[in-house]
């Protein structure tokens, strides 16, 4: 029985279109993540629980960019091993 796996594997220009996808997301990733870290959070006001919302976005948009870069690695990887595997 042919599956879709199978069949991605019998098809290289499929690899390479696979492969080529990973590193542009790994890219895109790696760009949205870089400016996620590198762009701070707007001014707000310091009284009450706008400063506990204010440190919680900064804790969230830090954790975000991070993500992002991890996931740039991850398909920057997939992309490695699919080309060495085409080989």
């Amino acid at each position: 029985m042919l599956t879709l796996h199978r069949l991605a594997n019998q098809n290289r220009a499929m690899n390479r279109f696979v492969s080529l996808m990973c590193l542009v997301g790994g890219v895109a990733f790696l760009l949205r993540g870089v400016h996620v870290l590198l762009n701070g959070i707007p001014p707000i006001d310091a009284s009450g629980s706008s400063v506990a919302y204010a440190q919680g976005y900064l804790h969230g948009q830090m954790a975000a960019g991070w993500l992002f870069i991890a996931a740039a690695g991850s398909c920057a990887f997939i992309a490695w091993r699919r080309t060495r595997a085409g080989r």
